[in-house]
């Protein structure tokens, strides 16, 4: 019998040391982990691996955390992809859009690494 693929988290955000920290614990906790530094490479990941989780920031450079979800979910298989969405502002409709959008998480930074790696664990069922 062999041992189940780990699930695949893809990570977005334009903040190379949020990457980091994110891919060393998810890593450690036995998720394979991919890295985009926009969503346009995000976007491209999602077309050509099967992605379990997406954690995206809201705020990226030509396009939002928000609409690459939209983009990601219109693709076939990736309509009930969940996502977890990270972002540095306060702003209360940014919460209310990702709930909108069906977010598995929310988090505010500067936010605790180790928080977020339980809510992955608990989305993935690890």
């Amino acid at each position: 019998m062999t041992a189940a693929s780990p699930k695949t988290v893809l990570v977005a955000d334009d903040i190379l040391v949020i990457t980091q920290i994110l891919r060393f614990g998810l890593e450690r906790a036995g998720c394979r982990v991919l890295v985009a530094s926009s969503a346009e490479t995000a976007l491209r990941q999602a077309e050509t691996e099967r992605i379990d989780l997406l954690i995206l920031d809201i705020e990226m450079p030509h396009m939002s955390g928000f609409e690459l979800l939209r983009q990601v979910r219109r693709r076939p298989g990736c309509a009930e992809v969940p996502a977890i969405f990270i972002t540095g502002s306060g702003d209360p409709n940014i919460r209310a859009e990702a709930e909108a959008l069906g977010a598995a998480g929310f988090f505010t930074k500067p936010f605790s690494p180790v928080d977020l790696e339980r809510r992955v664990m608990k989305i993935l069922s690890l």
